[in-house]
């Protein structure tokens, strides 16, 4: 039996976020870790796996399907998205229509929640929550290994059963890298050329608009606790690679944060040469900041969402405030580390002057890079809950749930249009910023853009995207 794994073709990007990529923008691809994970256990496991990432290797579907022509899958397992699912059902279609004997399962994000509508449109299957050992399941059953359907699996005509998450990581193998285009894995925030790594899983917060506790189906947080492992896996990346910078992709890679102390003292006790950086959270405190800073890491990411405390409070779990936010961008710019701060416009709670106000606060906070998205209620979170049971949808249609482009609801007081205009304001304030107060940012992006699209296309890609954003 042979199994392909996929992001199948298209511009939207199968992260814990559903973004669509503006043509002409400078691309960013993320690393398909859970499809990696899953494509290395099944490879563990002596099965014929494959991996193939269309949507960073810029793959139309014309040439998705010779792929898939030349592959001759038994069974296909994608990530599908909110905004891209009639898309991928197209594309599923077509292959369907060549092959019609090719078994179809989505996967991700959206397929968690959303496994009786994925079933219902066409899929054959839905992996449903921690991908890994479910499709693993699903290959046996399919291969008549097993007589009993899997767990973590949906599909008509079976009694859907939860499968538990795995608690031990140090049992799963390392992400398949080597079939996929790992030069694409760009992070415009990073510096230069980055490949990314976990080291946890979950994060036990909860904020009501995040998909993370909707893919676990529960709070949770794990993490690997062989710390030689995790290093090992640093140093081979570094050295196989040659990149710029790691990057620790974990939902929170500082919750535990002896866990990160005893990751950085094996790095000083090794004298490792590798220069990385991470998603945390604003909690983090300066002492291990610094021996972060001085075991090789470069710089961190933050959900920093509002300025407003009232706003952070009804997050519902991440329990940060404006203080926190401040002084963790203070701590890091003393201690030489490169911040990023990710604020959403629209939360619950939110106002029109809240929100101005937490543009204000970003945009004169002295953080090296930030980014601004709308607050999306995608299906399985809480927030989506508390719209539908409140009446706050004016779009219900997935196409148009787009964190970075678009609003699908009203807030009470503040329409989705107002909230779109504050979304917009925000970029034009931060890009004139960069523009005049920043040359060193437009240097940074520049130089990432070159290392992928040469010298002429990183010019045209930053002037369309950075220097003059469409709509402002």
């Amino acid at each position: 039996m042979k199994i392909l794994l996929a992001n199948p073709p298209g511009l939207w990007l199968r992260c814990r976020w559903d973004i669509k990529l503006p043509k002409g923008a400078a691309n960013y691809f993320p690393y398909p870790v859970r499809l990696a994970y899953a494509t290395s256990v099944l490879k563990k496991h002596g099965y014929d796996a494959h991996i193939v990432d269309a949507t960073a290797s810029e793959m139309t579907r014309k040439e998705f399907l010779k792929k898939v022509r030349e592959i001759k899958p038994d069974l296909i397992v994608w990530e599908t998205t909110a905004s891209s699912f009639e898309h991928d059902l197209k594309t599923m279609k077509m292959i369907k229509k060549f092959n019609s004997k090719i078994k179809f399962a989505a996967s991700g994000y959206h397929a968690t929640p959303a496994y009786n509508e994925c079933v219902n449109a066409g899929y054959d299957f839905a992996i449903v929550g921690e991908c890994e050992y479910s499709i693993l399941g699903l290959v046996r059953w399919l291969n008549k290994e097993e007589k009993s359907f899997p767990a973590g699996v949906a599909a008509k005509g079976q009694k859907f059963r939860p499968r538990p998450l795995i608690q031990d990581l140090d049992e799963l193998p390392w992400p398949e890298r080597d079939e996929l285009p790992m030069d694409k894995y760009n992070d415009p925030k990073l510096h230069g050329f980055n490949v990314v790594m976990i080291t946890s899983r979950g994060c036990p917060w909860g904020c009501n608009f995040c998909t993370v506790e909707t893919y676990y189906r529960q709070k949770s947080y794990r993490m690997r606790k062989d710390v030689n492992d995790i290093v090992n896996e640093m140093e081979y990346l570094w050295n196989k690679y040659k990149p710029d910078e790691l990057y620790f992709d974990d939902d929170n890679f500082s919750i535990n944060e002896s866990h990160v102390k005893k990751i950085c003292k094996e790095l000083i006790r090794r004298k490792s040469k590798v220069k990385w950086n991470c998603m945390a959270d604003a909690k983090i405190s300066y002492n291990t900041l610094k021996i972060m800073r001085d075991a090789g890491c470069t710089g961190i990411t933050i959900g920093a969402e509002s300025a407003d405390d009232k706003v952070l409070k009804q997050l519902e779990g991440k329990p940060i405030t404006r203080k926190d936010i401040k002084e963790f961008v203070e701590s890091c710019n003393k201690l030489g580390l490169r911040t990023h701060l990710c604020w959403v416009l629209g939360m619950k709670g939110s106002t029109k002057e809240s929100d101005r106000e937490t543009i204000e606060f970003a945009i004169n906070l002295p953080s090296d890079t930030l980014q601004f998205s709308v607050c999306m209620p995608f299906p399985g979170t809480r927030l989506n809950k508390w719209c539908k049971d409140n009446d706050l949808f004016v779009e219900t249609d997935w196409k148009n749930f787009i964190a970075n482009t678009e609003c699908v609801v009203d807030l009470p007081g503040y329409t989705h249009d107002q909230i779109k205009e504050n979304l917009n304001l925000a970029n034009k304030l931060w890009y004139r910023k960069m523009v005049t107060k920043r040359p060193d940012i437009i240097v940074f992006h520049f130089y990432n853009l070159y290392k992928y699209k040469g010298l002429k296309g990183a010019a045209k890609v930053l002037l369309n995207s950075v220097i003059k954003p469409k709509g402002n």
